[in-house]
């Protein structure tokens, strides 16, 4: 794998992670 396709698949989670839809969401909105 080179590091761009690396840096898509770690941009990728992120938004998964801080979609409205994601696992971290909750605790922003309680924060």
């Amino acid at each position: 794998m080179n590091g761009k396709n690396v840096a898509l698949l770690l941009i990728g989670s992120q938004n998964d992670y801080f979609s409205k839809d994601g696992i971290l969401n909750g605790a922003f909105e309680d924060a």
